[in-house]
């Protein structure tokens, strides 16, 4: 089901409804997809298959690279760069982009 924005806006506790209990709403603004609801279930079996990925894919690099003192995993260097990383609200706060500074 694809319902625009301003029906949304009107009915959003019937919209809530039909995600919790039949199926995911698409949400579109100007005649394109901008947002999906879904029941709570669905939100956490994505994340946790997306963090299960990531687990399992650092843990695959863990394994083919065994820590020596040469090759230590800082977490320092790994994520200092973001460290100083100005924070500036994002459509998406997932992707960051360094030309939009």
């Amino acid at each position: 089901m694809t319902v625009p924005l301003y029906d949304v806006k009107n009915k959003l506790s019937e919209y809530v409804l039909i995600a919790q209990n039949e199926e995911p709403v698409r949400i579109s603004k100007h005649g394109k997809d901008a947002a999906v609801l879904i029941n709570v279930e669905e939100y956490d079996n994505f994340v946790h298959q997306k963090s299960s990925a990531f687990y399992a894919s650092l843990e695959k690099w863990l394994e083919e690279n065994p820590s020596t003192e040469e090759n230590t995993l800082n977490v320092e260097n790994a994520f200092g760069a973001f460290k100083n990383r100005p924070f500036v609200p994002r459509q998406n706060p997932f992707i960051y982009n360094e030309d939009e500074n």
